[in-house]
């Protein structure tokens, strides 16, 4: 019998198809006339003969982001974001004392709104030197108002174990931002632009050195650079009424993020005559000079000569109330203390004032050992922080409005040299001026409350 003949499907899918099609309709004859609909209007009708151009990407910092180019005109439902020309740098810490970014130790924009109208600040951007490029968004401020005459602080530190929190924090006016990122702002040549809506200049400082073409913006400031910063020293705003884009409108200052200095014509009333004064700020730099942490004696009465040694570098006296001292760099660090008067003389007034030039001892109540020439100020209980000074653990001083005024030992490495954990000696600043590195320490005879 012949075998049966082999069929390949590809052959037979065209039968089937055909098999399986409607059969076309008969379009020679409508069972009634089409109606004419006219020109209706379509929906198609407005839309431009070409596609739009796509918006232009911009980076900073090493992150990309796209920025809309949407007119005021657009029908997209969303309104334009308002006009930001009322917000002004008013501080820039670049350099702070310590590690920069470290826990007590963050780098800071302060912001203001110089205007007489709340400033919505979703349409607000960063691009400062050093930092990534930071949209509102970013920064979570985007939902955000700033009203007239609060600030926006900006801190940024270098990782989470740093940071005391993170995120956007509300207090009356003031508005306050902890980020993180490992880039930090530069020290000896910087750059901080504040943008509005469109990639527009609202604000500039320039310190250090002219920009790269990156943070060049023309018109944005007008002739040179103010200098660097020194460590742990501010650039503000002398007068937030005043924005002239040039170095004339800036001074440095000690840090004090959250807090403006007041605006020209700010008057304070002695009630006593009637008669009005001028309160400038206070313009001074206090520095931790000595510590002495392993005192001599057995462990367990060296609390009573341990003592951390304090001098004003000027140029303004500054009142030490309300101010504090503790062994770590948290801001809730258990055995934060307050410095209270105890004796001696900072020659000024009142009795916690400590003059240019002028040394301060803190001590302990329970503390026995010589002062020298200082202003004494002892913590509310028997020792210095939480427990007494330890041969590895940091210093941190604090001033009234609990930004970190100097520290010691607030290192990468705590156990660094001078280690004074087998010599009973306390470790020196040899520059008053010097940032808190372990280069700068060293170990030295005691010498409290004199040069």
């Amino acid at each position: 019998m012949p075998s049966p003949r082999t069929v390949p499907l590809a052959a037979l899918a065209p039968l089937v198809l055909a098999a399986c099609a409607p059969s076309a309709p008969d379009l020679d004859a409508p069972p009634q006339p089409l109606p004419d609909l006219g020109a209706l209007p379509s929906p198609w009708d407005d839309l431009p003969d070409r596609l739009p151009t796509p918006p232009p990407t911009t980076s900073g910092g090493g992150q990309t982001s796209t920025h809309s180019t949407t007119s005021a005109t657009s029908t997209s439902g969303d309104p334009p974001p308002g006009d930001l020309s009322g917000l002004r740098l008013t501080e820039v810490l670049a350099n702070p004392e310590g590690k920069d970014g470290g826990a007590g130790s963050p780098e800071v924009l302060e912001i203001v709104n110089s205007g007489a109208v709340e400033l919505p600040l979703d349409g607000l951007a960063l691009l400062a030197r050093g930092w990534p490029r930071l949209d509102a968004d970013e920064l979570g401020v985007d939902d955000r108002v700033l009203m007239p005459g609060g600030l926006l602080v900006i801190r940024r530190f270098s990782d989470l174990e740093a940071a005391p929190w993170t995120g956007v924090s509300t207090d009356g006016d003031l508005l306050e931002v902890n980020l993180v990122t490992a880039d930090g702002l530069r020290n000896s040549d910087g750059a901080v632009l504040l943008l509005g809506p469109g990639g527009a200049t609202v604000d500039a400082l320039i310190y250090g050195g002219p920009p790269p073409p990156s943070h060049d913006v023309e018109g944005a400031w007008l002739g040179p650079p103010v200098e660097p910063p020194t460590s742990g020293e501010s650039w503000c705003r002398a007068d937030p009424a005043i924005d002239s884009d040039s170095a004339e409108d800036w001074i440095p200052c000690a840090p004090s993020p959250g807090e403006l200095p007041p605006a020209e014509g700010d008057t304070d009333t002695d009630t006593t005559t009637g008669t009005t004064t001028a309160a400038p700020p206070v313009d001074a730099t206090v520095a931790i000079v000595e510590v002495l942490s392993n005192a001599p004696g057995p462990s367990a009465s060296e609390r009573e000569l341990e003592y951390v040694e304090l001098l004003n570098l000027g140029p303004d006296a500054v009142d030490l109330d309300g101010w504090t001292i503790a062994d770590a760099a948290d801001l809730d660090a258990p055995g934060r203390d307050p410095l209270l008067y105890r004796a001696g003389d900072g020659g000024c007034e009142p009795a916690t004032c400590l003059a240019p030039g002028h040394r301060a001892l803190v001590v302990g109540g329970a503390y026995i050992g010589p002062v020298g020439d200082a202003l004494v100020l002892e913590t509310d209980d028997m020792t210095i922080a939480d427990g007494g000074l330890t041969a590895h653990e940091p210093v941190v001083l604090r001033d009234a409005d609990e930004a970190v005024a100097s520290t010691y030992r607030l290192w990468d490495d705590p156990y660094a040299e001078p280690y004074p954990i087998d010599v009973e000696l306390p470790v020196h600043r040899l520059s008053p001026e010097a940032a808190d590195s372990a280069e700068a320490w060293a170990l030295a005879e005691s010498t409290p409350g004199l040069p």
